[in-house]
């Protein structure tokens, strides 16, 4: 006499759960290292992605994932991460104030070495700015590509620093950041 072969209700069941947890193992396999590596090198692929253009997406990179980023050599510059993310540089030279850069919410903040304070909003267009006296700029009264300029050229070695990924996943950063790329 054959046997029979039980056929139950719990078959498919059985399958799907097979399937989700074959599809979450890959997820906790290969997710993390990909966030990290588009993390890490977020700088460099920022760089790449508009090609020399403008450097905005490079300091919203470089301040948005600091914890990610190397330290350059230069012992004046002193990461924070303390609340929020600050770079800061202390100037050796007479006269100069510290460099302070820093996301604030939803946008950045920027004190350079003439003691003036300004605040970027999240596509990183200056709001507002005030020198030492406490004297407030309006954004029309600014020259905003001299001052990202000044940024950049003040976080230079910072950004040198960053190194390039063993794995280049420029387009996994370029669907992420979609909107900042295009």
């Amino acid at each position: 006499m054959k046997k029979q072969k039980f056929v139950t209700n719990r078959d498919p069941i059985i399958r799907l759960i097979i399937i989700l947890a074959a599809i979450v193992s890959f997820l906790m396999v290969f997710v993390p290292p990909v966030a990290i590596n588009v993390a890490s090198h977020s700088v460099y692929y920022a760089q790449q992605a508009n090609q020399g253009k403008n450097h905005e997406l490079e300091l919203q990179m470089l301040i948005d994932h600091l914890s990610w980023m190397t330290v350059p050599e230069d012992s004046r510059f002193k990461f924070d991460f303390d609340g929020r993310n600050a770079i800061t540089y202390e100037s050796l030279e007479e006269g100069k104030e510290t460099i302070v850069f820093s996301n604030a919410g939803e946008g950045y903040d920027y004190f350079n070495d003439l003691n003036t304070y300004y605040c970027f909003d999240e596509d990183f267009q200056i709001e507002y700015a005030k020198e030492q006296d406490f004297n407030k700029l309006l954004p029309k009264d600014i020259d905003q590509e001299a001052v990202k300029e000044e940024l950049y050229e003040d976080m230079l070695p910072v950004i040198e620093a960053q190194g390039k990924p063993i794995i280049n996943l420029q387009w996994v950063f370029n669907l992420y950041y979609w909107d900042r790329v295009h």
